[in-house]
Order: structure tokens, then sequence, then C-alpha cells
């Protein structure tokens, strides 16, 4: 063996381990933004589903109360407003009402998204209420 060798591949090997803890912690940030963007999401879609139901039960309410289709459709869109959410569709079908409405996403979710398709960052969320067509008994 010859003298020296074995401190050129020690030397060699000096900063290995500070290049694949670099790397971790850029993979376990990279995971932890994802999670949050994911929790934003999701927390989002529940607001704008609670929102698009009372939305969805105002107008049903005032179409039952003997309101007309544009009654009942802003209706729906002034119960949908402080949501942060607006109506994109105000279906009235005879006793029955279905909405949907459409929020902006969470900023960080947006950021993600947008560069796919812009535009795209939104959450929607669809409900109906009203009573029920009459069908047979039991």
């Amino acid at each position: 063996m010859v003298a020296g060798s074995r401190r050129d591949v020690v030397r060699a090997d000096e900063g290995v381990a500070s290049v694949v803890a670099a790397g971790l912690v850029a993979l376990l940030a990279l995971t932890g933004v994802a999670g949050i963007a994911l929790g934003q999401f999701a927390l989002a879609r529940q607001r704008v589903a609670a929102a698009a139901d009372l939305a969805a039960l105002a107008a049903a309410t005032r179409l039952l109360r003997g309101g007309t289709d544009d009654d009942v459709c802003a209706r729906a869109a002034a119960v949908a407003s402080p949501a942060g959410a607006r109506v994109v569709r105000c279906e009235v079908s005879g006793t029955e009402v279905a909405v949907r409405l459409s929020a902006p996403a969470p900023p960080l979710l947006a950021r993600f998204v947008a560069w796919a398709e812009p535009g795209a960052a939104a959450v929607q969320a669809e409900s109906r209420a009203g009573l029920p067509a009459a069908g047979p008994g039991p």
C-alpha cells in the first residue's frame, strides 16, 4: 500500500455528508409545503361545501315561500357572498334548487395550479335543497 493514498480517498469523500443532508432537508421542506397546500385545499373545499349547503337551503326556503326564480338565485348569491364564494350555477326545478359555488383557491395551492392551467385555481362545490318530488307511497 502506498503511503498517503488512503488520505487521498478520505479527502475525496469530504463534504458528501453535507450534500446528502442538504438534499434530505430540501426533500423534507418540499414534503411539508405539499402537505400544507393539501391541508389548505381540504379546508377551503369544506368551507365552500358548507356555503353551498347554506345557499341551497336559503334559496329553497325563498322558493317555498313563493319567490321567483330570480329571487331564489339572488338569495343564494347573498348567502354565498360572505363566505367569499360566488354562484356559478343556480337551477330551480319544481320545488328543488341546485346551486354550484366557486371560490378562489388558497394562495399556496393557486401558485401550484396556475402554471398548469390558468384560471383553474378555484374550489367548487354543489348542493341541492327543497321538497322531494312526490313519488309512489310505501
